[in-house]
This record gives structure tokens, C-alpha cells and sequence, in this order.
């Protein structure tokens, strides 16, 4: 049996930095898909300081303002959005990212 956290130290042994991203992504994706918003906002902020090549930040990005919404911390979800429209205004979710900014907006 392989628990999540033996796959985090695995992707954190990697020796490129853009493996590690990948990897330490999708996990948080994976504790997303199982409403564990505050694993998976560990492992998308994680993304965002590993020496990230900008393919992963985004998405991490979107998805840690959605964990936060999901717990009802508006203020952080708000603030991960806002940083997504400022840092990548062209990027592939911004519809979505925006969407969801006018949701919280004002919660």
C-alpha cells in the first residue's frame, strides 16, 4: 500500500524541479478530488514556490482560490484569484478564474 504522503516525499526526491511540480500537482488534485481542501492547498501552494517553470502554477493557482472557496475562506479565495488575473490575464482559465472572483467578491 502507497499512501499519499509517500508519493509527496517521492515527487520531492526528484531532481528536476518541473517533475516535482507536476507531481506535487496532481496530488494536490488528488486530495481535491477527495474534499481534502487543506492537503490540497498545501501541495498547490507548494507548487507555487518550488522553482516553477509556469506550466503548473496557474492551475495550482486556480485550483487552491477554489479549495478556498470550497471552505468558505473567502478572503484567501478572492486573493488567489486576484494573483491569477494579474499574474496570467491571458491564461487557458482566466473565464473561469473571473467567474469565480465575482462569486466571492464581495463574501
Amino acid at each position: 500500500h502507497v499512501s499519499w504522503e509517500d508519493v509527496h516525499k517521492w515527487a520531492k526526491a526528484r531532481p528536476v524541479a518541473a517533475d516535482r511540480e507536476k507531481y506535487v500537482y496532481y496530488l494536490g488534485m488528488m486530495y481535491y478530488s477527495q474534499d481534502k481542501c487543506g492537503e490540497a492547498i498545501d501541495a498547490f501552494r507548494e507548487v507555487m514556490t518550488e522553482e516553477a517553470t509556469g506550466q503548473y502554477e496557474p492551475r495550482a493557482l486556480m485550483r487552491m482560490g477554489r479549495c478556498y472557496q470550497d471552505i468558505r475562506r473567502f478572503e484567501e479565495a478572492r486573493a488567489a484569484y486576484e494573483r491569477y488575473i494579474e499574474v496570467f490575464p491571458k491564461g487557458a482559465d482566466i473565464e473561469l478564474v473571473k467567474n469565480n472572483y465575482e462569486f466571492v467578491k464581495f463574501r
